[in-house]
């Protein structure tokens, strides 16, 4: 199956089919506690009791057999899904490039000509850390603030100017010369009375706003493009199985 590509990262999808020759569904509850407690004095208190609340998750287990009159078994958590023995069906897993394991996503059930979406882009990119924002950025932004830190005063100035130089340059064009001098004399301000330790952790902190700002949008868009191709992954498992 055509694997899915975004930037320098790589999904790859494998599927199995086969015919359903048994099923089991079964429910398990769920309790758990929130709140509660108080105090009790001389002069009273209060006591509340905690809420409990529950819920039913369904589970799915099935088996297949496979051409080749190899049997599978297949388990799901909280899903549902309508199978009959004697259908067959076709399951698409999702996985990292090279990785050995990975997570069902699709389940097409020729004989009904329906499919499901075990797990869709989000969930997929959530569980195998595909796209996402991690704690590596974190750890950029610390080492940025380090950096800076302990880097003399005087360099910083020297650099501050040069870069205020290309900003009176470049924002002469936009900005009205009131608004500009007062935005350029602010940074000035600024980094001339900071120690370098305050402006390593503002640059730190700048960073780390920019890279998420601008990641968001990536990995919005890196989720609809992977929803598109799992699509076009059960549409291609209906034409496999019907040109077979």
């Amino acid at each position: 199956m055509e694997n899915f590509r975004y930037k320098n990262r790589e999904l790859e999808f494998w599927s199995v089919t086969g015919e359903v020759i048994g099923q089991n569904k079964y429910s398990e509850t769920h309790i758990s506690s929130s709140g509660g407690g108080g105090y009790i004095n001389q002069h009273g208190g209060h006591i509340s009791a905690p809420t409990i609340s529950s819920s039913v998750v369904t589970n799915q287990e099935f088996w297949i057999r496979r051409a080749n009159g190899v049997e599978k078994s297949v388990q799901l958590s909280g899903r549902d899904i309508p199978l009959r023995q004697g259908q067959v069906i076709t399951l698409i897993s999702a996985g990292l490039k090279g990785k050995d394991s990975g997570y069902y996503s699709i389940l097409v059930n020729h004989n009904a000509k329906r499919h499901w979406f075990i797990n869709k882009a989000d969930q997929l990119n959530r569980n195998l850390r595909f796209y996402q924002i991690t704690g590596k950025c974190i750890l950029l932004a610390i080492a940025i603030a380090l950096l800076i830190s302990q880097i003399p005063k005087s360099a910083i100035i020297n650099a501050t100017v040069f870069l205020l130089n290309i900003m009176d340059f470049g924002l002469s064009h936009i900005m009205s010369p009131h608004n500009e001098s007062s935005l350029l004399n602010s940074i000035w301000m600024s980094v001339h009375h900071l120690h370098p330790a305050v402006i390593g952790i503002a640059v730190a902190v700048c960073f780390l706003i920019i890279h998420v700002v601008t990641k968001i949008p990536r990995i919005i868009r890196m989720v609809s493009k992977l929803d598109a191709h799992l699509e076009s992954l059960a549409q291609q498992a209906y034409k496999t199985f019907s040109d077979n």
